[in-house]
This record gives structure tokens, C-alpha cells and sequence, in this order.
């Protein structure tokens, strides 16, 4: 997957899943999945424009900011989830999946502003 949002942000994922399917008896049946991802951000500083470059009097941009540049313009780290779900007679299924699991650091600042939270949706169909 390759996302853009705007010219200054660009994230990249390559993601492998694995599932395992089990017949408990004629009418129960178990599934297990995992899946493993990298994903690399990237951020282009220059294209990015804050609201103290812009002269509102005379509607240009100033080259200069106040903002802090991060170190690192560029950000890879591995992601881990897994799932499970309970199926009966091929018509109701109950599942849990854990999405984040190493709850990785994505922000350019460090660990102290921005990380992906676990997620435990549960959901049943019938």
C-alpha cells in the first residue's frame, strides 16, 4: 500500500498475513490469523506550510517558521496483529481481533506524541 496525503506525507506498507482454519467438528469451525507489517513515513519538510508563514495582509508565503524540523524526515517500524473467530453451522460467527500489538512509535518527534493504540473490536454475525 503507498498513501499520499498532500505533497508532504507520504506512508508505504508491505504487510504478509497468515491464517490457519480448524474444523473442531461437522458444525464449529476455528480460524487464527496474524499478520506482520513494515511500514516506512516520509515526510518532505519544504512542501509542508505552518500558519506563521503566511502573511495574511498580503496572501504570501514566507519561507521561514518557528516550527521545529524533526530529526528524522523519514520513519520505518514493524506492526504486528492477530484475530480470531468461531464459526457455527456456516451461518454464525463470533471473532475478536488485536490490531497494533508493539503499539509502534509513528511520530517524527519521538515516543511522546504520536502512537498507534491497541484496538479490540468484537463483533458477532448472524
Amino acid at each position: 500500500m503507498n498513501d499520499r496525503a498532500g505533497q508532504a506525507y507520504r506512508s508505504t506498507a508491505f504487510s504478509g498475513i497468515y491464517n490457519y482454519g480448524l474444523n473442531v467438528s461437522s458444525k464449529v469451525e476455528v480460524n487464527a490469523a496474524m499478520q506482520v507489517t513494515y511500514q516506512q513515513n516520509t515526510l518532505d519538510w519544504d512542501k509542508l506550510v505552518f500558519a506563521d508563514q503566511i502573511d495574511t495582509r498580503q496572501g504570501v508565503i514566507i519561507p521561514e517558521t518557528a516550527e521545529n524540523k524533526p530529526d528524522q524526515l523519514s520513519k520505518g517500524f514493524p506492526d504486528f496483529s492477530t484475530g480470531i473467530t468461531v464459526g457455527y453451522d456456516k451461518s454464525m460467527y463470533w471473532g475478536v481481533a488485536v490490531h497494533h500489538l508493539s503499539q509502534p512509535d509513528i511520530s517524527f518527534y519521538g515516543k511522546k506524541y504520536a502512537r498507534y493504540e491497541n484496538n479490540r473490536p468484537l463483533g458477532s454475525v448472524i
